[in-house]
């Protein structure tokens, strides 16, 4: 069943390997929360069978933006169904059901730093969620440690670096786990795994929100229990 129409209104190749969509959809953009994502679907991509091929994409919006949805595609070409997407152009149709998970962003207790930890294309959810508190807490200390392999694929570079130069509350590492590094690249380099310890100060913590492959969220949450930061503490999304 699919319970809601939409169509592109922008598409941006943010990345060598990421396709940025923008969706209006028919009945105007439906409630969510930060974090929580939409199963997506085209009329002509179906199974043997003629189900309609649906998988999972994080809303990267914020429910603050009544006029789009955004999502963050990275284009698998042994996919099911992201190749197809790659092919849409402005103005063309998507089904989208949702939405979907319990991966959200907490009411903030005002008790500390929120930290948000990001591998790859796991920045959209969380980026869902540091839009949501720029707009209506300002004034929350938000720490973004956010990995990649090489420099280009870091997606939302523009934005993010922006946030960092208009909130004196907003703070971003970046790292990039290649091991080929360009000489021009200043800032880290590893895994986001390698520079927890660098950043995260564990007594200052009021949350840390993951998000990223099996084997990088799995690290991440040994290395801040092992730090000292209570699981209780500690949101996850794996992709």
């Amino acid at each position: 069943m699919v319970l809601h129409k939409g169509k592109i209104s922008e598409i941006i190749e943010e990345t060598p390997h990421i396709k940025l969509f923008k969706v209006t959809l028919e009945n105007g953009v439906f409630d969510y929360k930060p974090g929580q994502f939409a199963m997506l679907s085209l009329d002509n991509v179906k199974t043997e069978t003629g189900i309609l091929v649906k998988r999972s994409y994080s809303i990267a919006s914020s429910p603050t933006n009544k006029e789009y949805l955004e999502f963050c595609v990275s284009i698998k070409k042994d996919g099911k169904l992201s190749p197809q997407l790659e092919k849409l152009k402005h103005g063309d149709s998507m089904n989208l059901d949702g939405p979907y998970g319990r991966f959200n962003l907490k009411d903030p207790l005002h008790e500390g730093t929120i930290v948000f930890i990001a591998g790859g294309a796991g920045i959209a959810p969380l980026l869902s969620m540091i839009r949501t508190l720029l707009v209506q807490h300002n004034d929350i200390k938000i720490l973004l440690l956010y990995g990649f392999r090489n420099p280009e694929d870091c997606s939302y570079k523009d934005e993010l670096l922006e946030y960092s130069k208009k909130y004196k509350n907003f703070n971003m590492y970046r790292t990039v786990s290649s091991k080929e590094v360009p000489e021009w690249w200043e800032e880290d380099t590893g895994r986001v795994t390698a520079i927890l310890n660098k950043y995260i100060k564990p007594k200052e913590i009021e949350c840390v929100y993951i998000c990223g492959n099996p084997d990088m969220v799995r690290d991440t949450i040994d290395i801040l229990k092992a730090a000292g930061i209570s699981e209780a503490k500690i949101y996850n999304e794996q992709w």
